[in-house]
């Protein structure tokens, strides 16, 4: 019997569906599984761009996303609009899917919120943080038929996996009804940090330390002044990732403080920019990241939920700043500040000239140091799909 070969596919709204997937394809590369990985635009960068993981890939083969439009105001009414387009290409991905299972000997499949890949013959995972997405005001009175139709597409697929803790979930209200779906697993925070760096990462962050190379066997960790004041790391749709640039460049120019841009692009040109007392990279992979994360005394990012579990996974004390018009962002950016996790401030009133002071709080470490969890569900599923028959490739 051949290795398993495994599909996994994000979604392609931003880098934070592809950057939670990383420690799903470690996972499945550790436990001796083939992995094809589907995936287009901005995502797939991303994962070729990633050490240790685009190296070891059976392939990455060009998936199209829904490109969603969005604009600055009237978002909601806006993504309304394209809701056709959407279910169309729900249909389109599920024949896109049917081609790569027969072509590539495809035995399991990954979706990270890809609600059309479902295969009659082959086990189908879906992972999501999106079971109850929120909607604005006005459209309040929809919450909960969409709410529903969100857990039928879910219920198609033989089990869904939230990046989440069972025990103390970040995202909370965005899950609700998840024990109405036969079959579900927490598998903590999905991170693209290596938990072990990130862990060892905990113990120094408050103090300069910086794991070498995020590296999870062997870490060296060396105390010394922080490199950066300020690390911005900018995400998320545009044109609002771009509006949020612009207001930190025309602060942080000739602030005094040295500062460091990740402009979340990793289809930019490489190198490194200077503009003042600010460095402007496009795009970093994990080791790097995380060691900038250690060089670094306060972290600015967006409050989209593979953003937080970042940080929730390396401890690090951050100002959140949610995207304007996205409920989503909103809302984890409330609880997350209420809950003393985070210091969360609007972007109508950021500054990055007068940053207030994150407050120090206790690394809520439910889900960070415990790797296991991801590892266990990959392990059974592994198990399943071999007692379903789930095809693979000759080893």
């Amino acid at each position: 019997m051949g290795k398993l070969t495994v599909l996994v596919c994000p979604m392609d709204w931003g880098l934070g569906h592809a950057s939670r997937c990383v420690p799903v394809i470690r996972a499945f590369m550790e436990a001796g599984c083939r992995v094809v990985v589907a995936a287009s635009g901005r995502g797939a960068e991303l994962l070729k761009r990633e050490p240790g993981i685009y190296g070891g890939l059976l392939t990455i083969v060009p998936f199209p996303g829904f490109t969603v439009s969005y604009s600055r105001s009237f978002l909601f009414l806006k993504l309304l609009l394209q809701i056709p387009s959407f279910l169309y290409h729900m249909r389109a991905e599920k024949k896109m899917l049917g081609r790569l299972v027969r072509e590539h000997g495809i035995g399991l499949v990954i979706s990270d919120n890809r609600y059309g890949l479902v295969h009659p013959e082959v086990p189908s995972v879906m992972i999501t943080h999106q079971l109850n997405p929120l909607l604005p005001p006005p459209l309040r009175i929809l919450q909960r038929p969409v709410s529903m139709i969100i857990r039928g597409w879910v219920r198609r697929f033989d089990e869904c996996w939230i990046p989440d803790c069972r025990e103390e979930p970040a995202c909370k209200k965005l899950i609700r009804g998840w024990e109405r779906l036969p079959a579900v697993f927490f598998t903590g925070w999905l991170s693209r940090f290596p938990h072990a760096a990130a862990h060892a990462f905990n113990e120094d962050a408050r103090h300069g330390a910086v794991p070498d190379g995020g590296s999870p066997e062997g870490l060296r960790r060396e105390l010394r002044p922080f490199r950066y004041k300020v690390l911005f790391l900018l995400s998320g749709p545009e044109p609002q990732r771009t509006v949020l640039e612009g207001i930190i460049l025309r602060k942080t120019e000739n602030a005094g403080q040295k500062c460091l841009l990740v402009r979340g692009l990793p289809d930019g040109p490489h190198g490194t920019e200077k503009r003042g007392d600010t460095e402007i990279v496009s795009f970093l992979d994990s080791a790097k990241l995380l060691r900038a994360v250690g060089e670094s005394e306060l972290i600015v990012c967006r409050s989209g939920y593979s953003s937080v579990m970042d940080m929730l996974v390396t401890g690090k004390d951050a100002l959140l700043v949610p995207t304007p018009g996205q409920t989503e962002q909103e809302y984890l950016g409330k609880r997350l500040g209420r809950k003393g996790w985070f210091t969360v401030v609007a972007q109508k009133r950021f500054d990055p000239g007068r940053i207030p002071v994150p407050v120090k709080r206790e690394v809520h470490d439910g889900c960070s140091s415990d790797s296991g969890r991801l590892r266990e569900v990959v392990e059974a599923v592994i198990n399943r799909a071999g007692k379903k028959g789930g095809g693979g490739l000759p080893a």
